[in-house]
Parts: C-alpha cells; structure tokens; sequence
C-alpha cells in the first residue's frame, strides 16, 4: 500500500474521530462504527481512481486477510467499490491496533478523553 493510501485511511478515521464517531461505544466496537457502519467509498469511478495501479495489491491483501480470518473469501473483488473499502477496512484495523488505547479499552465504553488520546495515537502511527 502506497504512502496516500495509508494516509487517506488514516484522514478518514480522524474525520470521523473528530466528529464523534465511537463516544460512547465499546472500544472494541471502535473498528466496526468507524470503517464498517459507511462505506469508505461508494462510486465505482471514485474508487477506481483511488486504487489506480494498486488494484491487484488490494486484491492479494483482501485474499489473505479473508482467508486467514475468515477462512473463505466473500469480497467481489471484481467491484472496485468493494475492494476499496475492504482494503480501507483492512488498512484501518491495522492503524488501530497499533493504538494502546484502542487496544486497552476494548471492554470499555469510550469517552471524549479516551477519544482524543486515540486521536493523538492515530496521528502518530
């Protein structure tokens, strides 16, 4: 994954920390209402663009990821919409996992305190 690629997965979780998304929410369901409740994108054309020449990357990640979670793939791939946001999904599990504070509160409810020092540690991965 490019460095814009990572960058915009992080940008949109930020967007949406910044709006509230996840207060009051465990922190492990932090994942789910950031990058599974929207759709990262919804137009084909719009995701097309995104993914430029990373489209079979994405694909090849998706594969691995659904396999080894899931044990079968369920994303058409042949959807750049869906592979977009299921490459978004698997970028931003990444991101948060990488947070002490996503991490620590998963049985907790989060609150606006806990939401800005996870903001801070989005920031910084």
């Amino acid at each position: 994954m490019n460095t814009n690629h990572f960058q915009d997965v992080k940008d949109y979780i930020l967007d949406q920390l910044d709006d509230g998304v996840g207060l009051d929410q465990y922190g492990g369901d932090l994942h789910h209402e950031l990058l599974n409740t929207n759709y990262f994108f919804v137009y084909t054309n719009q995701a097309k663009q995104w993914l430029g020449d990373c489209y079979s990357n994405a694909i090849q990640d998706i594969n691995e990821y659904e396999d080894f979670n899931f044990g079968e793939r369920s994303t058409d791939t042949s959807d750049p919409a869906k592979v977009a946001n299921m490459w978004a999904y698997i970028k931003g599990e990444e991101i948060l996992n990488a947070c002490a504070h996503v991490v620590g509160n998963s049985n907790r409810y989060l609150n606006e305190y806990t939401l800005e020092i996870i903001t801070a540690e989005v920031k910084a991965v």
